[in-house]
């Protein structure tokens, strides 16, 4: 009679989470069907680079998240009083938790690696190896971030609106309800979280000004403004340069004739080079002097000037213009892919976060919600999930080769099925 009851219970009460339900299921079939794809073409199809590196780490904790953590989620939201699968609820949780702080991690070292590349182009750079460690270290930092996950949750009992019936979910241990380490593990959470975001911001910040100003600096040679704006959308982000023979500095030899302003680029290949900032490369550029040592050491070096200056021809100069500003926009093109991945993910925990700090701030925060309110609450708190589902977008808007291959692939489907 009673476990009649408690269902009668419980289903009335999942009704206040059918929009986070709705929401979720949404975001799992997109999240599956899109992560498979990139899971796949990645894996297959595309060359080896630090890119592919970390969008292979990055969609298999997508498609973890979208099979295991999204469908434990939808059943944790239809049985709000009678969750009585405790060892999967433990397992569960800390599978969540390992997900979002691995990416979180992994984020991170993308960050210092799209860094190293704009900003210290001629310095060490992060190899494939590297990269696949860093990534490595991510997760394990993550389950040691997570354990405290399958201790703290598991059977849970809720009251209901019958006193003589009590329910049970997937939250906090009884045992541990009336004791402060919930509270501790979320605020260790919360300060990692914005002592990222505080990283992060300031990474993609020094980025975009070294990027704002080699753009400026490209607008000054009409030549190089042509080649950068040239078929910037078949870009293909995996001919970026990973070795560091590759982002060595570049020459910069002119004719000097003011009136035709060519400036070849090429990679040094001598030794005798000396160093040079963008405002320094511009004065030499628009002036065809240059006074050794008066250089700016402190702003970012894109380009050399040999100690002895030589002619080249104008054909020359152009294919180096080419070269250096199709690597150019490779690596910006690249950077931006990965900016907007970490926004996405930083973006869609903020409503998660602010609501969960209003929540554990105001104790009556939830029971002075009406029952749309409880449906809007419990449907956007779950916004989190949408980097899950996002980031194939991403993939597919900025990666023209992974895009093309999912062209040939259901070309080909389908001539077959024809």
């Amino acid at each position: 009679m009673d476990s009649n009851l408690l269902e009668e219970l419980n289903k009335e009460e999942a009704k206040q989470y059918i929009g986070g339900v709705v929401f979720v299921s949404l975001l799992m079939t997109l999240g599956i069907i899109g992560n498979l794809h990139v899971l796949i073409i990645y894996t297959f199809r595309m060359k080896r680079s630090n890119p592919r590196t970390f969008i292979l780490f990055l969609t298999a904790l997508d498609l973890i998240t979208c099979t295991v953590g999204m469908p434990f989620v939808v059943i944790d939201l239809r049985n709000p009083l009678t969750f009585t699968l405790i060892p999967a609820c433990k397992i569960l949780r800390f599978i969540n938790y390992f997900v979002c702080s691995s990416s979180a991690f992994i984020l991170l070292v993308i960050a210092i690696d799209r860094y190293r590349k704009v900003c210290f182009p001629l310095g060490k750079q992060i190899s494939r190896n590297k990269a696949k460690y860093f990534c490595l270290v991510a997760l394990a930092t993550s389950m040691i971030l997570s354990w405290p996950a399958p201790i703290l949750y598991g059977h849970s009992s809720v009251n209901t609106t019958n006193p003589n019936i009590t329910g049970v979910r997937c939250f906090t241990e009884d045992k541990f309800k009336n004791q402060r380490y919930q509270a501790y593990f979320n605020e260790l959470l919360i300060i990692v979280f914005f002592g990222m975001f505080v990283i992060l911001v300031v990474l993609y910040i020094l980025m975009a000004k070294a990027i704002a100003q080699h753009e400026k600096f490209r607008k000054s040679f009409p030549v190089a403004g042509n080649f950068g704006k040239s078929k910037y959308k078949d870009i293909d982000i995996h001919s970026e340069p990973t070795q560091r023979r590759e982002m060595e500095p570049c020459d910069i030899m002119s004719n000097l004739d003011s009136s035709k302003s060519w400036y070849a680029i090429k990679p040094v290949d001598s030794m005798g080079t000396s160093c040079m900032s963008i405002s320094t490369i511009s004065s030499y550029a628009h002036n065809g002097t240059y006074i050794n040592g008066k250089e700016d050491s402190t702003e970012t070096s894109l380009a050399s000037v040999p100690n002895n200056n030589t002619t080249q021809s104008n054909g020359q100069n152009k294919n180096h213009h080419r070269h250096h500003f199709i690597h150019f926009n490779i690596l910006k093109r690249t950077t931006i892919m990965m900016f907007l991945i970490t926004a996405v993910f930083l973006l869609s925990y903020m409503p998660h976060l602010s609501l969960k700090i209003i929540v554990f701030v105001r104790a009556d925060f939830l029971k002075n919600m009406n029952f749309t309110e409880k449906i809007l609450y419990n449907t956007f708190v779950w916004c989190f999930f949408v980097n899950n589902m996002a980031n194939c977008f991403i993939y597919g808007f900025f990666d023209v080769k992974f895009r093309n291959r999912i062209k040939m692939f259901y070309s080909s489907f389908l001539c077959k099925k024809k």
